[in-house]
């Protein structure tokens, strides 16, 4: 019991730095913007994630959809980027259809 505060201490150090290198290699292998539009990313997966498992009785539910729908606008730009940033200068992708 008295292990379990300086374990989780440890593990959250270790996936600090895991965090750090795979950031590092992200920027090296890609941008500057794509590591902010996956930065943005991620925090959209965890406001999700917190509004999912944190659902407060007596609160309406409009406010879990407003918050769902704008999380869902921003993992949208973030799809529409990536299409984006794959596909080649010179091939057509579906946002030429648009």
């Amino acid at each position: 019991e008295g292990y379990l505060l300086p374990a989780l201490i440890g593990l959250s150090c270790l996936l600090a730095v895991s965090v750090n290198v795979h950031s590092f290699a992200l920027i090296g292998k890609t941008s500057a913007v794509t590591f902010q539009v996956v930065g943005h990313g991620k925090t959209c997966l965890i406001l999700v994630s917190g509004y999912i498992m944190h659902v407060q009785a007596g609160k309406p539910l409009s406010d879990l959809y407003k918050n769902l729908l704008g999380v869902s606008i921003a993992l949208f730009g973030v799809a529409l980027y990536s299409n984006l940033k794959l596909a080649g200068e010179g091939d057509a992708d579906w946002c030429d259809l648009l």
